[in-house]
C-alpha cells in the first residue's frame, strides 16, 4: 500500500513510499529501491533526501569509465614517458579540467562518433594526456590510445 507519493519540481523524478520501501522513478523507470525506515514513515519529508541522493545509472557508469581511463592512462604513460612519478600523473589527471576533458571526450566518442566503449576509452585517454602534459608526441598518444583500448577490452573478457 502506497503511503505517500512525491514528485520533484521539474517533474523528472517521482517516488512512492510504502510500509517497506521507497521506490524512486526517473523517466518512468525505477532507478532505486531503498528500504523505508520508521523515520521515513513517520516524517515523509525525509524521503526527499533519498530522492535527491540517488544517482542515475548512466552517471555511475560514466564515473566508473572515467576512473578506468585515468587509471589505465597512468599505467600506460609512466613507462612511455621515462617513468614519471605516479603522484605527478595523478595530480595532473585528476584536476576538474582533466576529468571534464575525459568525460566530454568519452561521451563524444561514444555518442557522436559511435565508437565502441574500448575505442572511445582509448581515445579519451589520449585526449587526457594531450590536455594535461605539453609536448607529447603523436607516437605516444597512439600508444596510449591503443593500450587503454586493449586494457578495456581485456578487462571486459575476464
Amino acid at each position: 500500500m502506497i503511503l505517500s507519493n512525491f514528485r520533484t519540481a521539474d517533474g523528472r523524478r517521482t517516488a512512492e513510499l510504502t510500509e517497506t520501501t521507497i521506490t524512486v522513478f526517473e523517466g518512468g523507470k525505477i532507478i532505486a529501491e531503498v528500504p523505508a525506515t520508521e523515520v521515513h514513515r513517520e516524517y515523509p519529508g525525509t524521503v526527499w533526501g533519498v530522492i535527491n541522493s540517488v544517482t542515475d545509472p548512466e552517471t555511475i557508469e560514466l564515473a566508473q569509465m572515467i576512473d578506468f581511463i585515468v587509471s589505465a592512462t597512468t599505467d600506460v604513460v609512466r613507462p612511455a614517458m621515462a617513468g614519471l612519478p605516479v603522484q605527478f600523473l595523478t595530480d595532473r589527471f585528476t584536476t576538474d579540467r582533466a576529468l571534464t576533458t575525459v568525460a566530454n571526450a568519452y561521451e563524444a566518442n561514444r555518442n557522436r562518433f559511435g565508437f565502441p566503449p574500448g575505442r572511445a576509452a582509448g581515445l579519451a585517454g589520449a585526449r587526457l594526456l594531450r590536455t594535461t602534459i605539453a609536448g607529447v608526441s603523436d607516437r605516444v598518444l597512439i600508444q596510449v590510445s591503443r593500450a587503454v583500448e586493449a586494457a578495456y577490452n581485456s578487462q571486459r573478457q575476464h
